[in-house]
């Protein structure tokens, strides 16, 4: 599962080259949030030089800014070019993705209770 933080620059593994069948291809990530059925698509060049998995760099903020927090589901196609956008070709991996939001919720706390308590009827 990929995790990205909005306001943050990410670098994401994964392991699409395995079944590519393109000698140096790109990969075009398609992004659907489970909820909201919106797409968001990236398309990003392997900048690994391990042979064991693969390695992207993104600014988070650059794509989902204005999206929605929460579970994505994405499916890697391989693709000759950058500019490819289609959502067609070799499908290399499919996963998900939750995307977290820049600052984690901090409940309020209410510091003017006090601990004492009164009992009537006391025996």
């Amino acid at each position: 599962m990929l995790h990205l933080t909005k306001g943050t620059t990410a670098v994401i593994k994964y392991t699409a080259t395995e079944l590519a069948t393109l000698s140096a291809p790109f990969f075009l990530f398609i992004f659907v949030h489970r909820a909201t059925k919106k797409k968001v698509l990236l398309n990003l060049q392997n900048d690994s030089t391990q042979g064991r998995f693969d390695m992207s760099t993104l600014v988070v903020n650059d794509d989902f800014e204005n999206e929605a927090e929460g579970l994505w589901d994405y499916t890697v196609r391989e693709k000759e070019t950058s500019s490819d956008v289609t959502e067609t070709g070799t499908i290399c991996e499919t996963g998900y993705m939750y995307l977290h939001p820049a600052s984690e919720f901090e409940p309020i706390v209410y510091s003017g209770q006090t601990n004492t308590f009164e009992i009537y009827n006391e025996q």
